[in-house]
């Protein structure tokens, strides 16, 4: 069942990445010479195209799909079973404790992930630690209302989620840019290379400027300081010691995630590429949890 709920969500991810590209393409227009006109509008074109094409073969594939997989996830889902023991047992782990645990081994997958990244240009394994933090984000998302220290994590992850989208985004039309000039003839490109040459370098300049920005706040000490306050929240939440700290709204920025305060909080990042459709919020269902106990 899970992997038909993840093959229904990439079914529709072409689609996605030329929308976001024609919302990136948009915004940058005004940026371009009178002889790189052409090439953008061509480019423009072509896009809208694939969209098209996408997006109605998607719909009908993903439509088809659903409702296989809606009739399992109704039969699966409509009946909740509670098991009561009134007998001495192994004490059940808590939400808390469990939120922990794998907060913990999420936190060592993230710095595997980071390590691996070989620089601007490696954006397959920028992509996979974008995965990694957004799994640790979804982790901690449900207590970050109650915690101060988890609401700035949280938006820590929120903001390199969003820079390594950006990356990501970038790389990928400047491939789709590449795949299309290398397919067109010479009688029908006469007049297009300038633009679609333009459009190219801007791309790379807007997927090296975000990936420096992911780096300036994730990158060595900063980096090891953010997941070393993830890692410290995972261990006081497997002992149930994790005091409840209602969050505040931030204030005053503070790259290092210093100690949160009510008076200060870290403010979010303003990503260098405004072509990302939010930042993921809506993969996240906020959970209610019940109070956590208090302790000093």
């Amino acid at each position: 069942m899970r992997r038909q709920l993840r093959n229904l969500a990439r079914a529709t991810n072409d689609g996605r990445d030329v929308e976001v590209q024609l919302g990136w393409l948009e915004k940058h227009a005004e940026q371009l010479a009178p002889d790189e006109v052409r090439g953008f509008f061509w480019l423009v074109g072509r896009l809208e195209d694939r969209k098209q094409k996408t997006h109605d073969r998607a719909v009908a594939d993903v439509a088809r799909r659903y409702d296989k997989a809606a009739g399992k996830l109704r039969r699966a889902l409509g009946v909740l079973r509670i098991e009561l023991k009134t007998g001495p047992g192994q004490q059940l782990a808590t939400f808390r404790e469990v939120t922990g645990a794998l907060a913990r081994q999420q936190v060592l997958r993230v710095r595997e992930d980071l390590a691996r990244i070989r620089g601007a240009d490696d954006a397959e394994q920028a992509h996979r630690s974008r995965i990694s933090i957004k799994r640790l984000r979804y982790l901690l998302e449900p207590i970050s209302r109650r915690n101060r220290r988890a609401g700035a994590l949280v938006r820590r992850f929120k903001e390199a989620q969003d820079l390594l989208g950006a990356h990501h985004d970038m790389h990928v039309l400047s491939a789709a840019i590449a795949t299309l000039r290398s397919g067109a003839t010479a009688s029908n490109f006469f007049g297009l290379e300038p633009g679609l040459a333009a459009v190219a370098r801007l791309a790379d300049e807007a997927a090296l400027a975000a990936f420096d920005q992911f780096h300036a706040v994730w990158g060595g000490e900063p980096g090891i300081r953010i997941l070393t306050r993830a890692d410290q929240l995972g261990q006081l939440l497997e002992r149930g010691t994790v005091p409840v700290e209602p969050a505040v709204r931030p204030v005053a920025p503070d790259s290092t995630l210093a100690e949160p305060t009510a008076e200060a909080e870290e403010a979010p990042i303003k990503s260098v590429v405004t072509g990302r459709r939010g930042d993921d919020s809506h993969d996240a269902q906020e959970l209610a949890i019940p109070r956590l106990a208090t302790s000093d």
